[in-house]
């Protein structure tokens, strides 16, 4: 039997709620700040789903289950009181809650499901101990949110920090295994120190953190997988403890600031270098990862001559490719003459996109130049 339960004063401002047994079901009608009746043991799926009205809720004590999508899509919902009696947060129970700035996580909490705070904006939460695993996408989008975990867990599932905007992430001592995708795309992340307790790196888990500035590996028994920290061109040092460590495929392409002054590149194999970069990128040899006693120098020197002859076609093919032709009229030699008055003609045409290109493809070039001399790149 359904039952229906008001709360408040006036009628236009009352809360109204259908609970059956000790199930809130649903929330017909509330006001802007909840407090939620005694005697419920749950909250149901999807009671409060997509709430505009709600601004804050208090959960009361007895309640230990928030089922799925319970507040989910709440955009205006700014603070959760949780008791200290619940237990379990199903999946993408708050996902969504923009507005979402205050939640403290009771520490009898042992099962958090996937996308719980998928899209939260907190300042801070904790992890209760006892937490073994962050489901995927758990939280997902959260923003700057500052998110320390428990000493317990064990794993980090799939995208369950993907496109968070944190500045540094401590990962505990304990985690064996760091899931596909699960820091993909977070921007602002500048070092991240993998723990000897990880045995595993999965694919593209650490793609794209285009501020990425150091990684450091701590156990030769971790694995890394495909891709793990492709595309972050930003890296500039990686500290592995030993070569003996696995590295997937392409795990480092377009890595191409790395800056390591130690032999782990220098001495790897050739086709072991173009198995982690995807290729034998110049850049490798231009930032003294290898140098000319490696057996990988003559391959760079190649691809360094391919590479120069790109940012050329680059520059032709960009802004008026009819006035740029005319200034550059080689593809062996880059007139500095020509350059200038290219840039010229592009800043007086108020292309400032443009201009900023150039002067990049310059800068690219006079390392190649500094690096490779012409006849190397004749080999």
């Amino acid at each position: 039997m359904n039952t229906l339960y008001f709360s408040g004063g006036a009628y236009l401002s009352m809360s109204c709620f259908v609970i059956k047994g000790k199930v809130l079901k649903e929330a017909i009608s509330t006001e802007n700040d909840v407090i939620l009746p005694e005697g419920i043991n749950t909250i149901g799926p999807g009671a409060f789903s997509e709430l505009k009205t709600l601004k804050s809720v208090v959960v009361p004590d007895g309640v230990t289950i928030i089922g799925k999508r319970a507040f989910c899509d709440c955009r205006n919902l700014e603070k959760v009181v949780l008791p200290k009696s619940l237990r379990e947060i199903r999946a993408e129970a708050f996902s969504g809650c923009w507005s979402l700035r205050e939640m403290e996580i009771p520490s009898g909490v042992n099962k958090i499901g996937d996308h719980a705070f998928s899209q939260c904006k907190m300042e801070k939460i904790t992890v209760p101990e006892g937490i073994e695993k962050i489901e995927k996408y758990t939280f997902w989008g959260c923003g700057k949110c500052d998110i320390k975990l428990p000493e317990s867990l064990l794993e980090i599932g799939e995208l369950a920090f993907c496109h968070c905007e944190f500045t540094h992430f401590e990962i505990p001592e304990k985690v064996k295994k760091i899931g596909k995708n699960a820091f993909e795309m977070c921007r602002e992340l500048e070092e991240i120190v993998i723990p000897e307790s990880v045995e595993e790196i999965c694919e593209r888990a650490f793609e794209g953190c285009l501020k990425l500035k150091k990684v450091v590996i701590k156990s030769e028994k971790t694995k890394i997988g495909d891709f793990a920290f492709a595309y972050n061109d930003a890296i500039e040092t990686i500290e592995f403890p030993s070569d003996k460590i696995e590295i997937g495929k392409m795990a480092f392409v377009r890595c191409d600031s790395i800056k390591n002054d130690f032999g782990f590149f220098q001495n790897c194999e050739p086709e072991r270098i173009k198995h982690i970069f995807g290729g034998y990128h110049p850049w490798l040899a231009i930032n003294g990862v290898i140098d000319k006693t490696s057996p990988n120098w003559k391959n760079c020197c190649k691809s360094a001559k391919t590479k120069k002859d790109w940012i050329i076609r680059k520059i032709v093919d960009s802004g008026d490719p009819e006035k740029i032709v005319s200034f550059l009229g080689t593809w062996s030699r880059f007139p500095e003459k020509d350059f200038e008055n290219c840039v010229k003609i592009c800043s007086e045409n108020g292309n400032t996109e443009m201009v900023a290109a150039l002067l990049g493809y310059k800068q690219e070039l006079g390392a190649f130049e500094k690096a490779f001399p012409d006849n190397e790149f004749r080999i």
